[in-house]
């Protein structure tokens, strides 16, 4: 009794989920988020696999795919990464996932920091030219997002999971300008118990907009004033992944989903990964609709310590005739 009415939740759950989702994001407006650092993956893993990921969202990566994954781990999960783009930017990243029980759920936490440091002051370009002058200044540029996450497994079938993140963003430390949000995910995580195949359904970034804040050196009382305010870059994805094979030590999965941004228009993802007895995995992945950053592939390690095991992952990904990005991850089971 108490089973059939979680799963008529579940059923409805996943019905208002999508109808407040088209809602959401019914319009696209290309170029109007801000925050975008917060669409950064931060995992190798699924990185090599284009960032196809929100149907399986089986390890701590799910706090940043699907958060209703997290529901579903049954260890303590700590994953590290760091990104070195262009210009000295650099990215890193933490999660933690700690299981509670299937009862009252799973909690997760994460923080991601993108910064630039030392980056010299120009002063703008005279008419018809390209190049500012040094102002002698350096100024410091950074991004952070703290995340805590909670997610339940309703019935055995579906997962839910709920994300809340404080965002702040200051582009120049020198005038304090500086913005900062309240953001939040919900993904749902359906096992179809047919042929292996699971749905995957997210929101990301949903929240009030925000503005960025400096000192107006032109008030002799040097107050702040605010800039023009600017959404999330909220998404909305629905995701399908299966086991095609699973044959003795041999294993594979794949992921193919659609995402509906509201700061861009819609795209495609293709991901898969090998594994062989747990221990090696090959990964790759294809994006459609997007300008650079079309494929991806990587491999990673799992490798059986005496009390945790080690997760080593690396991801390449093909930025077309942009500079071509490698990330590197770590993480440990316990």
């Amino acid at each position: 009794m108490m089973i059939s009415k979680l799963r008529k939740v579940s059923f409805l759950l996943t019905l208002v989920f999508l109808l407040s989702s088209m809602t959401l994001l019914g319009q696209s407006k290309v170029g109007t988020a801000g925050f975008q650092f917060l669409e950064i993956a931060p995992s190798a893993r699924g990185a090599a696999m284009a960032s196809a990921f929100s149907a399986i969202a089986d390890d701590a990566s799910a706090l940043y795919y699907n958060p209703a994954g997290v529901a579903l781990l049954k260890n303590y999960e700590v994953l590290a990464n760091g990104i070195k783009y262009p210009a000295d930017i650099n990215l890193a990243y933490v999660g933690v996932v700690v299981p509670i029980s299937p009862l009252i759920g799973n909690i997760g936490f994460s923080f991601t920091s993108l910064f630039l440091d030392g980056a010299m002051k120009v002063t703008e370009p005279m008419l018809g030219g390209i190049h500012g002058n040094w102002t002698g200044e350096y100024f410091l540029c950074y991004q952070y997002a703290g995340q805590i996450t909670y997610a339940k497994i309703l019935t055995d079938r579906f997962s839910v999971g709920v994300n809340l993140r404080y965002i702040r963003s200051t582009l120049d430390d020198r005038d304090n300008t500086t913005g900062q949000a309240i953001g939040a995910d919900i993904g749902t995580l359906y096992d179809t118990q047919f042929k292996s195949i699971k749905l995957g359904i997210v929101i990301t970034n949903f929240g009030p907009d925000a503005a960025y804040k400096s000192l107006d050196a032109s008030d002799p009382e040097v107050k702040d004033y605010e800039h023009e305010s600017f959404a999330l870059p909220m998404c909305f994805r629905v995701a399908i992944s299966a086991v095609p094979l699973h044959a003795g030590v041999n294993k594979v999965v794949i992921d193919i989903e659609g995402e509906h941004p509201n700061h861009n228009y819609e795209r495609a993802y293709l991901g898969f990964e090998y594994s062989y007895s747990d221990l090696f995995f090959l990964r790759g992945g294809y994006k459609i609709g997007t300008d650079a950053e079309r494929w991806s592939s990587g491999f990673g390690f799992q490798i059986p310590l005496t009390v945790a095991k080690l997760k080593a992952d690396y991801a390449y990904t093909d930025y077309s005739y942009l500079i071509n990005i490698h990330r590197l991850s770590v993480g440990l089971l316990f």
